[in-house]
């Protein structure tokens, strides 16, 4: 029953950001309500804040890419055989999350400048 639950389940998206991606992740995050996935923010800088210490990539990163790991038993896949977690993150750049992010075993993180980067990669 619970195998039945998860895999009807809506899809998750885990978002995080520093404060440099905040803007472009809050757009990430809405779009995706909006296409039927469950969002829940791990990694959200305090709003107004630009201070790079308050929430480094490098932590949005670790704590997104631990819970999107592409485990059979952490995130099982849907009847397409698509993953039912997916992750979203941003810094100034791209290029330091998705470093941090790849270090894990299963995640493939792509730095992506669009929705057609995103379905790309």
């Amino acid at each position: 029953a619970d195998a039945m639950a998860a895999a009807t389940a809506a899809p998750r998206a885990f978002v995080g950001a520093d404060c440099f991606g905040a803007a472009a992740a809050r757009a990430a995050a809405a779009a995706l309500e909006s296409a039927g996935f469950a969002v829940t923010w791990l990694a959200k800088p305090r709003d107004g804040t630009s201070d790079p210490a308050a929430l480094p990539y490098y932590e949005a990163a670790e704590k997104v890419a631990s819970r999107v790991a592409c485990d059979p038993g952490i995130n099982p896949c849907d009847a397409e055989g698509l993953p039912r977690r997916v992750g979203v993150l941003a810094c100034g750049t791209g290029a330091g999350v998705c470093m941090v992010a790849n270090k894990h075993p299963g995640i493939r993180a792509a730095v992506c400048l669009g929705a057609d980067d995103a379905a790309d990669a």
